[in-house]
């Protein structure tokens, strides 16, 4: 049995301990059996290491994405679990670096990667209800939407790298390249999840949301602080000339750029809210005209 935790190379531990998660016992012991047969990250030689894909990989994966579907809506005990051992950071995004040319993995893994990334009040739409609609909220709910709240800000942190938001990039630019009537319809289905992907990580408080908390003001200026990195490794990488260059093509009425229209629009939303506007010059004449 193991510990709900895995070890830096991907292995499962030898021995249990106290769970780390809220899973039952044999949930919890195929989860980890699936993620480990995925693969692991070893040394080679040089002092680096690389991420080896085990051989039921494609079958890993797919059953993954079954158990993050069927998960519980009003205790996400499997998205938060995931999140508590790492498998994105650990697992899913070396995968995509080391199996870039397999497009069909490929394809499944950003799948999983966007769901598990979605936005917390939408992965906890139903918990959040709950914490509406009692006058004595259960702080156990509290709790769990605090997990995906950590968990959110863990994924987003992860791509302020600049090698995994390049790995992003570099996903989305090569169906690009093509024309659009050479590309398949997974190539462009590839395209529409990194759009999705990239809304996951911007997300940022609606305009008409609440000022935070006293208690939630140093978090609110971090997760201002972490996506204008985000933006700045976007920037690095050529992302933000990609994303002008889909948006110049929404207008054509035959592309399927069109369909990505509100996710662009969203998405720009989040890189105008990560500036701040100049202050006027109080030294300044407002009116030059005498």
């Amino acid at each position: 049995m193991n510990d709900g935790r895995l070890l830096k190379d991907g292995r499962l531990p030898a021995s249990k301990t106290v769970s780390a998660t809220d899973l039952e016992d044999d949930e919890e012991e195929e989860l980890l059996l699936l993620i480990s047969g995925m693969g692991m990250t070893q040394q080679v030689e040089g002092g680096g290491t690389e991420y080896w894909v085990g051989e039921e990989v494609h079958e890993c994966v797919s059953d993954l994405q079954r158990y993050v579907r069927r998960d519980d809506p009003f205790s996400m005990r499997t998205h938060r679990a995931l999140g508590t051992w790492r498998t994105v950071q650990s697992h899913l995004l070396p995968m995509l670096r080391a199996k870039a040319n397999d497009h069909k993995l490929v394809f499944e893994v950003l799948k999983l990667v966007v769901k598990l990334t979605m936005k917390p009040e939408q992965l906890g739409a139903k918990m959040l209800e709950q914490l509406r609609e009692k006058k004595n909220p259960d702080s156990i709910i509290g709790k769990r939407m605090g997990e995906l709240w950590a968990h959110h800000r863990a994924y987003k942190k992860e791509f302020t790298k600049e090698d995994t938001m390049g790995t992003l990039v570099r996903l989305m630019a090569r169906p690009l390249a093509k024309a659009e009537g050479q590309r398949s319809e997974e190539e462009t289905q590839t395209i529409e999840l990194v759009l999705a992907l990239l809304l996951n990580l911007l997300y940022t408080a609606p305009p008409d949301a609440k000022p935070p908390e006293h208690s939630q003001i140093n978090e609110a200026l971090q997760d201002t602080v972490r996506l204008r990195k985000l933006l700045v490794a976007l920037h690095k990488e050529h992302g933000l000339d990609l994303l002008m260059y889909i948006t110049q093509q929404v207008e054509d009425e035959h592309g399927s750029s069109r369909f990505w229209n509100l996710t662009l629009l969203e998405i720009f939303n989040s890189v105008l809210c990560a500036a701040t506007p100049p202050r006027p010059n109080p030294n300044l004449n407002p009116n030059p005209n005498p």
